[in-house]
């Protein structure tokens, strides 16, 4: 049984703003109309904008319906059994799994703590240090190929349970994450953690 659960997040400010104007500018056109006509022909007019206004929002809507983001999130149960379980041993592996935001990604972790980071098709060569930490591992991927991982380090929560890891982290710069705030080691697995398999141990 597939224990993840579906959440539609995250629809913009602009958005709502799109929804709010077209109804204002619905009713203001609606209300500039009604007082230019005569009083016998305000009910015909009345129904007219009526109609129109409706199909208006439901414009906005439908525009704002298909601009959320679709973001898949693990289910409590999940991530309350994650959180408790003691972490197996067998780190090195090649792992893969979806992002919460529908993207591929895998990490394979090799001997000499060299491992490959892929996700949406690129491969990115790195370096790990994976060091265990009470129930978990604490996993620091660093010297990642490419410019614009310059001075970039990824720090991950990591548990495994046979074939399955969960995995959170997030990236840092000089010791902080990207809102500027003093990064902290994660140590508990929140619903947008990723569960990867194990495709060769």
């Amino acid at each position: 049984m597939n224990k993840i659960g579906h959440l539609a997040s995250c629809c913009t400010l602009k958005h709502t703003a799109t929804l709010v104007f077209v109804s204002v500018a619905a009713l203001h056109f609606h209300t500039k109309t009604l007082s230019a006509v005569c009083a016998g022909e305000q009910s015909v007019m009345l129904f007219k904008r009526f109609k129109l206004r409706k199909l208006l929002q439901l414009i906005a809507c439908f525009l704002l319906i298909s601009s959320c983001t679709s973001v898949t999130l693990l289910e409590q149960p999940v991530v309350d059994h994650w959180n408790s379980v003691q972490t197996q041993k067998h780190l090195l592996a090649k792992w893969s799994g979806v992002t919460p935001g529908g993207d591929q990604i895998s990490y394979q972790f090799s001997r000499g703590e060299t491992c490959i980071w892929t996700y949406s098709g690129k491969e990115v060569d790195c370096k790990f240090q994976a060091t265990p930490h009470e129930t978990g591992y604490r996993v620091l991927i660093y010297d990642m190929a490419g410019e614009q991982f310059k001075d970039v380090q990824f720090i991950a929560w990591v548990k495994i349970e046979r074939n399955k890891m969960m995995f959170y982290g997030y990236p840092t710069k000089f010791g902080r994450k990207q809102s500027g705030e003093r990064a902290q080691w994660p140590n508990m697995f929140p619903n947008d953690s990723i569960l990867l398999t194990a495709q060769e141990l």
